[in-house]
Order: structure tokens, then sequence, then C-alpha cells
């Protein structure tokens, strides 16, 4: 576990991800583990790009081992056009969370969703930003995940705020 999370920095550190830091290789509760939505972006991107022979496992609606069915979570897979992938994602802390891509053309665009409420609720908020993000068409010079900053103090930082209350509650 070690050793693969040190290689897992060195894979974020080398890809820009400088908000990020993992302890273990499955996600799991840690409070040593962190991340952000723009080094997801940024992760995600690489995985694209660097990985394209790997692109048809993220979109896959279930598959099968042996009787049992395991269905993917991340709906937009179905019901959003050009939807091609990418990762969901649910720990009590963070509560719900996707990591969705489309591509439309010649355009791809990466969504990232962290601390939703619900499935239906980070589906819908992803389809509303890739929404948005197609419907710039080129038009504008929106910012890229790479010129985006990494807030982790100041005027502009809000800590993250800790879902555990709201979707892990015994209420």
């Amino acid at each position: 576990v070690e050793g693969f999370s040190a290689r897992m920095n060195a894979e974020a550190a080398r890809l820009g991800m400088t908000r990020s830091h993992f302890v273990n290789p499955h996600g799991l509760p840690d409070e040593r583990q962190v991340t952000t939505a723009r080094d997801m972006a940024l992760l995600t991107r690489a995985l694209l790009t660097e990985f394209p022979q790997h692109r048809d496992y993220y979109k896959l609606h279930a598959i099968r081992l042996g009787k049992v069915v395991m269905k993917n979570y991340n709906t937009l897979i179905e019901r959003y056009p050009g939807a091609n992938g990418m990762k969901t994602g649910f720990i009590c802390a963070s509560g719900y969370n996707l990591v969705a891509s489309a591509r439309r053309g010649e355009r791809e665009i990466i969504a990232v969703v962290f601390g939703e409420y619900g499935g239906r609720a980070r589906a819908e908020h992803a389809a509303k930003l890739l929404q948005e993000g197609f419907a710039m068409n080129g038009s504008t010079s929106p910012e890229t995940v790479t010129t985006l900053a990494n807030v982790s103090s100041g005027t502009n930082y809000t800590a993250p705020l800790d879902m555990r209350p709201f979707v892990c509650s015994s209420n």
C-alpha cells in the first residue's frame, strides 16, 4: 500500500496535481488523503489522453461476474448524449461525487462534482456543467484545467464541508 501510494503521489506531482495526497490505492476514508476537483480533472484528462486504449472501460453500463451483475452508478452513461465516462464515488465525509466526461464532435469536456447529497443530484449537477461547457461552443475562451489555480488559503478559500451529517446520519 505504501509503495503504491508513493507512486500515486509521484504521478500526481508529474501531472501538476498540487493539492492531492494519497495514502491508499482504493480511496477509502483516511484523513490524510485529500484531493480537489481541479486535481481530479487533471487526472481524468491524463487517463483519457495517455491511456486511450482503456477508454471503453469507463463507459461500461454494467459487468457480469458469474451470476452477479454490477451496474455502473454513473447514470450519465445511459442518459446524457455523448457521455463516455468516468468515475463515481461516495464516502460520508465528501458525499456523492462524480467525475464525468462527454464528447460531441471534436470536443470533449470533463466535469467534476464533489459533495452532492445523492446519486441523482450528482448526475444532474454534472450534466448541467457539461451542458454549460458544450454551450460555449468554442466562442469564448474559458479557463482550462491547467490554468485554474488550486485554492488552499486566502480570501477565496472555503474549507470543505463535512457531508457526514447530511448523507450518513442515522435519522
